[in-house]
């Protein structure tokens, strides 16, 4: 993922805190542990990793042409199920939590896969918000005219 310039991105749409899950944990390791600060500009989405609330300047940077939230994570969690023993709904359904998918598909042995970055905020509005906002600036910027 890239590093850029945030002065180059236009004026920011959004900001705020949100948790980054590390794709590799360990067992007993909170996956969510990474706070990062996110900044939604009219091209992209900038984070920044914090260490003990503090910007580290390590950033990664997300285009929206080439990444975008699925329809599925935008899907209310269905309730605890009493025919599954009253266990609640599994973590993908998490109402705080939104994924960002890379529109680049990579094939290796004849298996296809996709690039997730999964995002949780500290309330399902929160995620709504974002996801809205990550929604309007990708319509926005299709509906650019390209140069």
């Amino acid at each position: 993922v890239a590093l850029v310039e945030q002065g180059s991105l236009g004026i920011p749409v959004m900001t705020g805190v949100l948790r980054k899950k590390k794709a590799e944990h360990g067992l007993f390791e909170d996956p969510w542990k990474q706070k990062i600060q996110c900044t939604l500009f009219p091209t992209c989405l900038v984070c920044e990793l914090l260490h003990e609330g503090k910007l580290t300047g390590l950033k990664d940077m997300f285009p929206l042409d080439e990444w975008q939230v699925p329809p599925e994570r935008r899907l209310p969690p269905s309730s605890t199920s009493a025919a599954r023993g009253g266990i609640k709904t599994p973590l993908k359904n998490d109402p705080s939590r939104f994924d960002l998918i890379s529109k680049t598909k990579t094939e290796v042995s004849g298996w296809v896969s996709v690039q997730v970055v999964s995002f949780r905020s500290d309330s399902a509005d929160d995620a709504s918000a974002w996801i809205q906002a990550l929604g309007d600036a990708r319509s926005a910027l299709a509906a650019t005219p390209q140069a």
